[in-house]
């Protein structure tokens, strides 16, 4: 049915597979021995679904129980709270009924002492507030007389600026002049001083490129001569190594012949 030495039969296997005569191979496995494996493959799918089946349900669980165990902490916590503050509440009301019942002389003193202290706090503010406005009109009248100093000093400076840019206007012109006439005769000195450097450097690389060549065609020359010795010795070592090759199976041939003549 199918072929291959995954569905091999017993007897096949049983065999060695023989390559030479000296040599015997291993046999592939059974087709018993792959049944038994894909078997223990599959239960093993098996076990690792349950067990992950198994470990989402666990966590299902723990989710649940721990959502319940915030809901009841979250209830306990809301009704704390809530009979704090109604306790709070309730004292705050005892404390005010004491306090109606059992008011005193000394508080009613004391009641109209704290009268007595906001009116006066009352016509410190009066007095505070017609200081403020008195040093208010003051600081304006500073302020304009300054702006009146400001405005002539202003004026004064804008003079003597118009007066220096006007100089400084007419001391650039003469200094553009004078730099324009320096520099035309820097540029004239400049160019015969690079026409001279090029010609210079164009002799310097004229006499070293033919004074290159011919170092080179000498060398080439050196370079030609050893290496024409040396291949003429290496082709000489060849040949008598040839010679002495040819010599040997010659003596080697003679020896073969006069041994199957003397066993003949």
């Amino acid at each position: 049915m199918e072929k291959g030495w995954y569905f091999r039969s017993s007897t096949e296997v049983s065999e060695p597979i023989v390559v030479n005569s000296h040599i015997s191979w291993p046999a592939g496995p059974t087709q018993e021995h792959t049944i038994q494996t894909i078997h223990r493959a599959s239960r093993r799918d098996r076990d690792s679904k349950e067990a992950l089946a198994r470990r989402i349900q666990n966590k299902d669980a723990l989710n649940r129980s721990e959502k319940t165990i915030k809901m009841s902490l979250l209830c306990l916590t809301f009704r704390y709270f809530a009979t704090v503050n109604s306790v709070k509440k309730q004292k705050i009301n005892l404390l005010d009924e004491r306090n109606i019942t059992n008011e005193s002389h000394e508080r009613l003193k004391m009641k109209k002492e704290e009268e007595r202290a906001k009116e006066r706090d009352k016509l410190c503010m009066i007095w505070n507030g017609r200081a403020t406005q008195g040093s208010h009109r003051i600081a304006k009248r500073k302020l304009h007389e300054l702006s009146t100093k400001t405005k002539k000093l202003n004026a004064v400076q804008m003079h003597l600026t118009r007066k220096n840019a006007s100089s400084l206007l007419i001391q650039k012109h003469y200094r553009g002049r004078v730099g324009r006439k320096a520099a035309a005769r820097w540029k004239y000195e400049l160019d015969s001083i690079q026409v001279w450097d090029a010609l210079c450097h164009a002799s310097a690389i004229a006499i070293s490129k033919y004074w290159r060549g011919h170092s080179a065609r000498k060398l080439y020359a050196l370079a030609k001569a050893s290496i024409t010795a040396y291949i003429l010795r290496i082709r000489k070592a060849e040949v008598e190594t040839d010679e002495k090759e040819y010599m040997e199976l010659k003596r080697f041939q003679k020896r073969r012949l006069n041994q199957n003549l003397f066993s003949v």
